[in-house]
């Protein structure tokens, strides 16, 4: 799974620290002013357009893997893995959008590490 570090938005959205688009929303969470921990599975993650896009970074790995390739993805300082189709284009240092269903997104309570 990957994790990304969270932060409040004035609309109750959470957010990636980086600054990443909504990931999740905060009646998901126990307490609602924590610092989520946002956890993505990599088979929840699709290429889409930047507008649409949950993560945009550059990519810095493609793992073939046959029927899937492991994406490996640099968003503001962290690698994040998307398992995609076999065929999926990527190139390495090119730039990727990544979106997940919200449904698919996990928010966990700094504090006390609960799922919300």
């Amino acid at each position: 799974m990957n994790f990304i570090e969270g932060k409040s938005e004035g609309d109750g959205a959470r957010r990636s620290s980086e600054g990443s688009g909504v990931l999740g929303r905060a009646e998901r969470l126990r307490q609602p002013d924590a610092k989520p921990t946002i956890g993505i599975r990599p088979e929840h993650l699709t290429p889409c357009k930047p507008s649409e896009a949950n993560l945009v970074g550059s990519v810095e790995m493609i793992e073939a893997l046959g029927a899937d390739t492991l994406i490996h993805v640099a968003v503001a300082g962290h690698t994040i893995i998307a398992r995609l189709p076999n065929g999926t284009p990527a190139e390495i240092g090119e730039p990727i959008a990544l979106a997940a269903d919200r449904d698919r997104v996990y928010l966990f309570d700094a504090g006390d590490a609960a799922r919300g």
